[in-house]
């Protein structure tokens, strides 16, 4: 009786052992599953071709929110079969973000406008959350000319990798910080009242 009693605890040992480790793979799994964004090429306003300044951005934002097991960012074709099959819709709206971003099987769906005016250039974004339940990440900024929009594009991959990691993003704030205020100095120092050489 006793080897019998032996051998059904072993057996049952072993049976624990394997749920705990099959639960800690599952777990694992879980916790492992990477972001997905869809990105939606930014629309351009602009009176000459610029098609490489779209190009440029989607490229960019792409190599800047792509991080192997956390982030997946998905492809130009990809992005651009879901928005012909919403509609082609002009302008994006949140509401069609969210269905793109649906149809894709994304968290959240990052789109934009760039809009040039001479030598200055407004850049416009936004990252939605597919589901709703946590606020839109907005960005706008302005540059005055083409090379400044560099910065502006790391700062709206620097906003949305903190909405996807779960911090709220600053919404419409420029990233230079403030310069500190100097305490207040009088122009000059006044004459000592008793100095008769004092005019």
């Amino acid at each position: 009786m006793a080897p019998f009693l032996k051998y059904k605890i072993n057996r049952l040992i072993i049976t624990i052992l394997l749920l705990a480790i099959m639960l800690s793979f599952n777990f694992s799994a879980n916790a492992a599953e990477p972001k997905r964004i869809a990105l939606l090429p930014f629309k351009i306003n602009a009176e000459k071709d610029m098609s490489f300044l779209q190009n440029g951005i989607f490229d960019m934002l792409t190599s800047r929110l792509a991080k192997e097991d956390e982030v997946i960012v998905t492809s130009r074709q990809e992005a651009e079969d879901a928005f012909k099959a919403a509609g082609s819709p002009e302008p994006v709206t949140e509401s069609v973000a969210r269905t793109i971003g649906t149809s894709l099987n994304a968290d959240y769906t990052l789109f934009g406008s760039i809009t040039v005016l001479g030598n200055s250039i407004s850049i416009d974004a936004k990252m939605v959350d597919v589901t709703g339940q946590t606020p839109t990440a907005s960005f706008f900024d302005q540059s005055q000319d083409l090379g400044g929009i560099i910065t502006k594009v790391n700062q709206i991959a620097t906003r949305s990798n903190a909405t996807v990691c779960g911090r709220q993003a600053e919404v419409g704030q420029k990233t230079a910080p403030a310069a500190p205020s100097a305490p207040a100095e009088p122009a000059a120092k006044p004459a000592p009242a008793d100095d008769v050489h004092a005019h």
